[in-house]
């Protein structure tokens, strides 16, 4: 199995850790480190694992239907280092309503020990289907 093929199925690890609020998953396919960043769509930057571990559990603690999922994944891989650029769908139940949103997100890993862990995850709310159609324009 090639690299990429690797870092797409730790990608896909951490998109069944997100979407299932499994906590001990989420620990697994994370480095831990202090060198560990993560910026949650309007969030500010979280740094070192254990302030980005804590995200995951207030994220996971807020209750609701929640999904996620990642579409169009692209893996780039030099080295020792990988990062998987997608577009993250989010599905959550807000009040007592049902929001769905999108995020363009870049996830970095790092092989460590043959293993591929997450030492980076940025995503940023994606424009609606309408606001690109009028940018284009």
């Amino acid at each position: 199995m090639d690299d990429s093929t690797k870092v797409l199925q730790a990608n896909a690890a951490f998109y069944k850790a997100f979407s299932s609020k499994d906590l001990t998953l989420m620990e697994s396919v994370w480095l831990h480190s202090d060198s560990v960043k993560c910026i949650h769509p309007g969030w500010h930057l979280i740094v070192g694992w254990q302030d980005v571990s804590e995200t995951w559990k207030t994220i996971f603690d807020s209750g609701g239907l929640f999904h996620a999922e990642a579409l169009d994944e692209e893996a780039y891989v030099i080295g020792d280092v990988a990062w998987v650029i997608c577009t993250e769908n989010l599905t959550h139940k807000m009040r007592d309503e049902i929001v769905t949103g999108a995020a363009q997100t870049t996830n970095i890993y790092e092989r460590v020990g043959g293993v591929w862990l997450l030492t980076h995850h940025h995503a940023s709310p994606a424009p609606s289907q309408a606001i690109r159609e009028d940018l284009l324009q």
